[in-house]
């Protein structure tokens, strides 16, 4: 019976180990992510706009979330400023967002 090439063996342990670091990641995250919604949502309730803001800036991913909502704000205030058929800009821009 051939012995097993220790390279391929030391490649299926590595995969397992970073598997397991992945998944348990992304658990902690998950479970993390769950008790900053709770809390927002509860503080949300409780009418604090600011403190929810900050307490959902908690959340693994609240970097790029705040990216990505910064980077669509800038994409509209742009477009709404560039587009050439105001009249359409007026009908479809939310509230006094036209000059």
């Amino acid at each position: 019976m051939p012995l097993p090439d220790p390279l391929t063996t030391s490649g299926i342990v590595l995969a397992q180990r970073a598997v397991k670091t992945v998944a348990q990641s992304s658990l902690v995250d998950s479970v993390r992510n769950g008790v900053v919604d709770l809390l927002t949502k509860q503080v949300q309730d409780l009418g604090k706009k600011e403190l929810a803001d900050r307490v959902a800036g908690m959340r693994s991913d609240a970097k790029l979330r705040g990216q990505i909502q910064n980077a669509i704000e800038r994409a509209t205030k742009r477009w709404t400023e560039d587009y050439a058929d105001r009249d359409f800009v007026m009908a479809v821009a939310p509230g006094p967002t036209v000059p």
